[in-house]
């Protein structure tokens, strides 16, 4: 694949890019703002991986080094995240069509505050998009497609109605939509696809403890399903 672009995955968590570091082979790593990046080949695509730990500032460092330091051309958020949706159950896949900080207040990103972006959400690159709706088709496991909110804190019984009733999301992280306002201002096509590990039904930390591992494994299978998908294009 001599003319792939550079594809980098970027997972907040060692349990999330572990499926992908298991299956990468001819790499090597390259040190950068405390993190580290695994450059090598993923089922014979070129890609640059990397854990930045979680929250909105460590996505946000590692998604502008990857365009700055590794030249990345395409960006994908694999990973977990908590089900707002009732219809999702748990390690279910969810896809983001357009990214929300829920714990920020718009208006500052619009008229009150420079670069005055031209909305408060970031769309999921379409290309990218098409090619996660047809690796949907491809899988026997549920995927959802719909908004993402993230903010900087654990959503369960306590919080959730209101993110509920604001943005009706699928689904809920600490990084994807920070990771989406990067992208947009490089230009960047980004997507992010993850496996659930809470839901409505299945609350809180104890859940997202029991069940990380195995959401995890789905997001790395599915996301290698987007890849090969986007990559025949």
């Amino acid at each position: 694949m001599t003319n792939a672009p550079v594809i980098a995955l970027l997972c907040a968590t060692q349990s999330e890019a572990a499926p992908f570091l298991s299956h990468m082979q001819d790499t090597h790593i390259t040190k950068a703002a405390l993190l580290e990046y695994v450059c090598g080949t993923l089922e014979g695509m070129p890609v640059v991986l990397t854990c930045f730990g979680i929250a909105k500032t460590n996505a946000a460092m590692a998604a502008q080094i990857a365009v700055d330091r590794f030249g990345a051309q395409v960006i994908i958020n694999p990973g977990t995240a908590g089900g707002l949706d009732e219809a999702l159950d748990l390690i279910d896949l969810a896809v983001g069509t357009t990214y929300i900080h829920h714990d920020l207040d718009v208006k500052m990103m619009l008229e009150e505050s420079y670069p005055f972006y031209p909305c408060g959400h970031f769309a999921a690159d379409g290309g990218l998009l098409e090619a996660a709706r047809f690796a949907a088709t491809q899988t026997d496991r549920p995927v959802h497609f719909g908004p993402m909110v993230s903010g900087e804190v654990f959503v369960d019984d306590s919080n959730r109605s209101s993110i509920l009733k604001r943005f009706a999301p699928t689904a809920v992280d600490m990084e994807s939509a920070s990771l989406a306002q990067t992208c947009f201002a490089n230009g960047v096509p980004f997507i992010s696809l993850r496996g659930i590990t809470d839901t409505p039904l299945h609350d809180g930390w104890a859940n997202y403890e029991v069940n990380r591992d195995a959401a995890s494994q789905a997001a790395f299978e599915f996301t290698c399903q987007v890849l090969k998908a986007y990559l025949a294009e």
